[in-house]
């Protein structure tokens, strides 16, 4: 008898377990899926005026979450791998997936380079964004170990 309940209980845990990994692993892909004039959209807010009807700003806030999540994500994840590189030469194939991001005083600064990637590039506009702000990214900040 009570092993009937302990072995529910583990099926119960094991199912929610697999349900909350599915869960972040369809928002990581949503992340990741992005394409470039989205997330350049999105960010375009930041750099606009503050003084707008209520509409708008409610609009605003959720592009400014849009790109903001984006923003850090990518900051995070290639100035991360920068920092725990242990070889002394980043090969030519992959050196988009890092950047030093240390000398970059504020998440604008990154937003800027992403906006301005997106203008000089429009024909990568329906391209994944998070592939060409992490080469916009890398080619102003390389990683120099």
């Amino acid at each position: 008898m009570k092993n009937k309940y302990i072995n529910s209980w583990i099926f119960v845990f094991l199912t929610l377990i697999f349900v909350f990994l599915t869960l972040i692993k369809v928002q990581a892909q949503e992340m990741s899926d992005y394409p470039l004039d989205f997330i350049t959209d999105s960010c375009k807010v930041v750099n606009e005026l503050r003084n707008k009807d209520e509409l708008t700003m409610l609009q605003g806030r959720e592009k400014y979450r849009d790109c903001m999540n984006f923003v850090l994500a990518i900051a995070s994840s290639l100035n991360g791998r920068c920092i725990s590189y242990k070889n002394n030469e980043i090969k030519k194939e992959n050196n988009l997936t890092y950047a030093d991001l240390s000398s970059v005083i504020s998440t604008k600064d990154i937003i800027k380079v992403i906006i301005e990637y997106s203008e000089v590039h429009p024909e990568y506009a329906e391209q994944a964004a998070w592939i060409h702000s992490a080469r916009a990214i890398s080619q102003k900040w390389p990683c120099i170990n």
